[in-house]
């Protein structure tokens, strides 16, 4: 039996035979498998050629490149039954076999049997199935635990055990790519059931928002949390925290919070570059810890920008390069040539003590009160140079300060 490509569509899977031993992709009509409808794909996107050790994927230096379970593919790629190809918005997956009535079993296999959180869980997982014109990815952890009811902190175990009774091995986004596959292929999850769990309105997938309460009365804030409330006096941690849940999932220079904060009579003004002026060498202008940071959010913000090209969004691209661009220059700004430090006074690090110690300090103080508050603030705020309230699980607050 012959291996062949499923090339995935709101209405399901076009099933294309590799008959022969080479078989160009992309969107210019000169191709072998010719993509339509697609313009993040390049005129000639990637190739597929039979080797004895099987069919092998490449590259063809591509605009927005192309990925294998989630990687992408940089050297000649040896493909694997149920591997999942993406190139542009397209998402195909290798099938090591034609289907046919009469001989293919593997089609035939039915699927594991599952528990309602395993099923719950796969729903969520293909609920991407449906948002676009094609599946390109399963969904994040994130999407998966709002969609399903399942905890952060069990959802790896529950993907652990799919992965199990589907037979599968790997990690992550690939083993996940994989799972939603092999659900789909087996029957255990339809395209019906999956449209049904979208527009249906499933309890499970729509979650209820939780409005929790951190407002500003005077020198008190307000605090509620659960069947928790109770006041704190103002202080300056407090106000930092109450700027970062205002906003989850955004960025805060910890200079940036700390000017916020400050009178006006005794704001520091922020120099370009980050570094404040004087004669005293007090060390180098950004720590070890500030400089991985700094070239993390550029790794990031590269990622986001190749993201938003794939997918047409020439805005966000935009937004994500000036960004990056300016991080550069703040960098530049503190090393010297072949990356050596520059040496100055060391205010951005004593911005970022000063104000990691009162948001600290500030989580301690309410966990007196609330323990349940305390222990969700101390795993979704991140303190450093930059500071951001991350959270794991849906949360919606109303803050005022």
């Amino acid at each position: 039996m012959e291996a062949y490509l499923e090339i995935w569509k709101s209405d399901g899977p076009e099933l294309v035979p590799l008959e022969g031993d080479r078989l160009t992709i992309g969107k210019a009509g000169s191709n072998d498998l010719t993509i339509e409808g697609d313009g993040t794909l390049s005129r000639l996107h990637a190739v597929l050629e039979r080797f004895p050790a099987g069919w092998i994927l490449r590259d063809a230096s591509s605009r927005n490149g192309t990925f294998v379970n989630g990687e992408r593919v940089f050297t000649d790629r040896v493909l694997r039954h149920g591997d999942e190809i993406r190139v542009g918005r397209t998402r195909l997956v290798f099938r090591g076999a034609r289907p046919t009535e009469e001989t293919d079993t593997d089609l035939a296999e039915p699927p594991p049997e599952l528990t309602d959180l395993e099923a719950a869980v796969l729903l969520a997982l293909c609920r991407p199935l449906l948002t676009g014109d094609v599946f390109t990815e399963p969904a994040s952890d994130r999407e998966i635990s709002e969609g399903s009811g399942v905890s952060l902190s069990d959802l790896p175990r529950v993907i652990a055990e799919l992965g199990t009774k589907f037979d599968l091995e790997g990690e992550g986004d690939s083993l996940k790519a994989r799972i939603a596959n092999e659900s789909l292929r087996r029957g255990a999850v339809t395209l019906a059931q999956v449209r049904g769990e979208i527009s249906g309105g499933s309890p499970r997938a729509r979650p209820a928002d939780r409005a929790w309460r951190f407002e500003r009365e005077g020198e008190y804030w307000s605090i509620e949390y659960g069947e928790d409330a109770f006041r704190l006096r103002d202080s300056k941690g407090l106000g930092y925290l109450a700027k970062l849940l205002s906003e989850p999932g955004r960025e805060f220079h910890a200079m940036d919070l700390a000017m916020e904060r400050a009178p006006a009579s005794t704001a520091v003004r922020r120099e370009p570059d980050l570094v404040a002026g004087g004669p005293s060498d007090a060390g180098a202008v950004l720590d070890t810890q500030a400089k991985e940071e700094y070239r993390r959010r550029i790794q990031d913000l590269e990622e986001e920008a190749e993201d938003a090209d794939a997918m047409g969004d020439a805005e966000r691209a935009t937004r994500a390069r000036e960004e990056r661009d300016f991080i550069v220059h703040q960098l530049a700004g503190a090393l010297g040539l072949g990356g050596r430090d520059r040496k100055a006074a060391s205010e951005t690090e004593r911005f970022r003590l000063s104000v990691t110690k009162a948001i600290r300090s500030a989580i301690e103080r309410i966990a007196k009160h609330s323990d349940g508050l305390g222990q969700h603030l101390d795993r979704a705020v991140r303190t450093g140079t930059f500071c951001m309230y991350a959270p794991t699980e849906s949360a919606s607050w109303k803050t005022v300060g």
